[in-house]
């Protein structure tokens, strides 16, 4: 499905421009091949003359350039309305897995978004504390609105700041089925794509989230 950028964005902002492309593209490919392609690239340098994007692996690499890069390259043009060159270059420092054919075929686990020492437990305080609720309540089985939502954003978060699985996550809430974590995940993925506002919502309480936590 090809979701139109300006569909979802009604508005361009270079500051943030790649957390739109990013939820564009999680919008048009689906969660399990943007969490395999997309999720692992990150942005290292954006200025006027040039856009450098890091893979992490050969294989990686080769096949984002192959299958990708000419959208995300069509939508880093749209969003940050600057004509200039887009780099996929090759993070030397991550290892090249011993069987590629892994990310290939979704069986391997796509690194990590940011340093592993985030936790859930931190994701829930900050959410928390964000949302005006308490952690208990978090784990709790309420079903008040003022309480799924932030749950859900803890799920959300989670998946996308640690190196959790959907059933280690679901044991820090609760416990929960891990279907739950999935669903919660999924519904905010697609609230992040729809509202601009509500993107840049997440993207501060991520970064709250990395700051308290400096490594």
């Amino acid at each position: 499905m090809h979701v139109s950028p300006s569909a979802i964005f009604s508005e361009e902002s270079p500051a943030d421009f790649w957390p739109r492309v990013r939820a564009v593209l999680h919008a048009e490919l689906g969660e399990h091949r943007y969490r395999m392609w997309i999720a692992p690239i990150s942005l290292k340098a954006a200025d006027e003359g040039r856009v450098v994007l890091h893979c992490t692996t050969p294989f990686h690499h080769a096949n984002v350039q192959e299958k990708f890069g000419d959208r995300i390259r069509a939508l880093i043009a749209q969003f940050s309305r600057i004509e200039r060159p887009v780099d996929f270059v090759l993070d030397r420092q991550t290892p090249e897995p011993r069987d590629p054919q892994a990310l290939f075929d979704g069986t391997a686990q796509p690194p990590a978004i940011t340093a592993k020492r985030v936790t859930v437990d931190m994701v829930k305080r900050q959410v928390a504390e964000r949302y005006g609720v308490s952690q208990t309540d978090l784990e709790s089985k309420s079903r008040k609105r003022e309480v799924v939502r932030p749950r859900q954003i803890v799920m959300y978060i989670a998946r996308q700041l640690t190196d959790q699985s959907f059933p280690q996550i679901a044991r820090r809430l609760g416990p929960r089925d891990h279907s739950t974590i999935l669903h919660g995940d999924r519904l905010i993925a697609r609230m992040v794509a729809e509202d601009s506002a509500f993107a840049a919502e997440m993207e501060a309480l991520k970064r709250s989230i990395r700051d308290s936590n400096p490594g």
